[in-house]
């Protein structure tokens, strides 16, 4: 199994494949993931097999789950915290929110 050092998380598919295409034509190979909300998936990337242990870095989405009407940083972080827990890299690494609410990356953070 090889090793991936960029790992990009998002529910919306077309914004993932638009990442990860980005990501590619400047000749850096990463590890879409397209997060799942479904009771069965708790972590909504339990479906992951490749050894992310090693990613140095991660970029996801702040706004995993459908939040409905509430759009802070307590209702959020929850889904964040999980997916960094599963994909658990093991040294430094660098990571990358991205969203289209300008204030809550930096809430998250706090």
């Amino acid at each position: 199994m090889f090793r991936i050092p960029i790992v990009l998380v998002d529910n919306e598919e077309d914004d993932l494949d638009k990442l990860n295409h980005a990501f590619a034509l400047s000749g850096l190979p990463c590890l879409p993931v397209l997060y799942c909300q479904d009771p069965e998936n708790a972590t909504g990337v339990d479906h992951v097999v490749a050894d992310t242990s090693h990613a140095r870095i991660i970029a996801l989405d702040i706004n995993l789950k459908d939040a409905g009407g509430a759009m802070d940083a307590r209702t959020l972080y929850p889904g964040i915290a999980d997916v960094l827990e599963k994909l658990a890299p093991t040294g430094p690494y660098y990571l990358i929110f991205w969203s289209r609410h300008k204030n809550l990356p930096t809430e998250i953070m706090t």
